[in-house]
């Protein structure tokens, strides 16, 4: 009876280490998120964030314990999740000096259109 209560202590034990890492690393996880969310949200340039600011959040991933394609990852969805609540500000919109050519160009393509069908 007393190997029985050792390994079933052992297993217990065993448990408790593995749900420990996974709550160590979850909370690893977590304090990478929030840091990604307020570098991207202080550092991005217009959409983009720059490779060099990139490349030291990945750095701070693994230092944190993850792999490289999972900082990679966070930073994807961060920015991702950011760049689907921000306002369309960025948007640009046709300039005047576009729209004016644009006239033109429908213009002189009636008053030739109208010529030929007269002339022809």
């Amino acid at each position: 009876m007393p190997l029985q209560d050792e390994s079933s202590a052992r297993r217990l034990l065993r448990a408790a280490k593995a749900t420990a890492a996974i709550a160590q690393s979850a909370a690893a996880v977590e304090g990478f998120v929030t840091m990604v969310r307020s570098t991207v949200r202080l550092q991005r340039d217009g959409p983009v964030l720059r490779y060099s600011v990139r490349d030291a959040l990945v750095h701070e991933g693994e230092r944190r314990g993850l792999a490289r394609f999972e900082a990679n990852l966070i930073i994807a969805g961060v920015m991702h999740r950011m760049e689907c609540t921000r306002p369309n500000r960025d948007r640009k919109h046709p300039s005047v000096k576009k729209t004016i050519v644009g006239i033109c160009a429908v213009a002189q393509c009636a008053i030739c259109l109208t010529a030929w069908l007269l002339f022809v």
